[in-house]
């Protein structure tokens, strides 16, 4: 069954989603627990438990279930819900879960006990994000039509809408919860002040494709996004200084954690590909390794960033040294693989 996968922040452990029902998964041991029979619409790990939002059963209600991550041979508990729910999100503190639903709305509930705290503001279209501010005490959402709103727990509401026309297809909020990037199907990138609740100044990129992805540095000092031609812009929020990379065919793009390099995959114009770093300060380009079998479709780093993982287009892992020591090169599947990524311990990859 197709499937999808959710790392945890800090320990060895993988969340398996598929029509089969959700596993958690030790890839180092190789052990597997059944959670569910029942495919989730949407899921997160906090720190000690894994909580999904579960497909129903015929006649039963939409449920978001909490499991431990050390003993999963039963739910923690089980929260009814009232209504069709998108997606999930989860405050800094781990306290309180954001519940998006078809109606336009969410709802913010205690994380162990399910009980609700407030009821967010309701958007004229499907919000497509949710997310929390820095506090954890305001809920942020996002839909399409450049609608935003802001739900705090003490009961207070206010929303706004983006100057810029287009629809959004991207949002993303900074590792410290202050500022949310949008981009929009017309390659405009607009940058919201979360605490100031109100859009900021931002370079206007020659970009006119809809951006596909936005990334940050760990610390958040370093933005970049990539559209659907390949170019690829990285903004020094602290500076306001902008670059721009042209890589035709890019799928996908990564900072490094410190944000001074810029993985590129796939962005090559030789049929055989490359997967590319770039120095974000000096604009120098350098070929980590050539795709002789294929292209790189997706790319990261290591939490240290001093080792980088990439899957070729012929389903191979390439695990390498920045410095071009080949650690591993093993084809993984027979099927097509997008996406890899590293365990907490950057020892690992899956």
């Amino acid at each position: 069954a197709w499937a999808d996968v959710l790392v945890h922040r800090t320990k060895p452990i993988v969340f398996v989603n598929s029509d089969a029902g959700g596993k958690l998964w030790d890839p180092i041991t190789n052990k597997v627990r059944d959670l569910s029979t029942q495919r989730a619409r949407s899921y997160c790990f906090l720190a000690n438990q894994v909580t999904a939002i579960l497909h129903p059963m015929s006649g039963e209600p939409w449920k978001l279930v909490n499991w431990s991550v050390d003993d999963a041979t039963a739910p923690r508990g089980e929260i009814l819900l009232n209504g069709v729910p998108e997606r999930l999100a989860v405050s800094k503190n781990e306290d309180l879960l954001a519940v998006s639903f078809q109606g336009f709305g969410a709802i913010v509930c205690d994380s162990q006990t399910g009980q609700t705290q407030l009821r967010s503001f309701s958007h004229d279209s499907p919000i497509s994000f949710t997310g929390f501010d820095k506090s954890g005490e305001t809920l942020i959402t996002v839909s399409p039509d450049g609608q935003l709103g802001f739900s705090q727990a003490t009961g207070g509401t206010s929303s706004m809408h983006v100057e810029e026309r287009g629809r959004i297809t991207v949002s993303q909020l900074s590792p410290d919860g202050t500022l949310l990037a949008l981009g929009n199907d017309t390659g405009k990138l607009t940058l919201i002040g979360v605490n100031e609740r109100r859009q900021l100044e931002a370079p206007k990129f020659a970009s006119t494709s809809a951006i596909r992805q936005i990334t940050f540095d760990d610390n958040g000092r370093y933005l970049a996004m990539l559209d659907l031609d390949g170019t690829i812009q990285v903004l020094d929020l602290q500076t306001q200084e902008a670059r721009q990379f042209q890589a035709a065919g890019a799928t996908g793009i990564d900072l490094s954690p410190d944000g001074k390099s810029l993985l590129i995959a796939g962005g090559a114009a030789e049929p055989k590909g490359l997967l590319i770093e770039i120095d974000v300060v000096t604009g120098k380009a350098r070929t980590l390794f050539d795709a002789v079998n294929g292209p790189a479709v997706w790319a990261c780093y290591s939490p240290d960033g001093k080792t980088v993982a990439a899957i070729r287009s012929d389903d191979t892992l390439v695990v390498r040294k920045i410095d071009g020591e080949e650690l591993l090169e093993v084809k993984v599947s027979s099927n097509p693989v997008l996406h890899t990524a590293f365990l907490p311990d950057g020892r690992h990859v899956m």
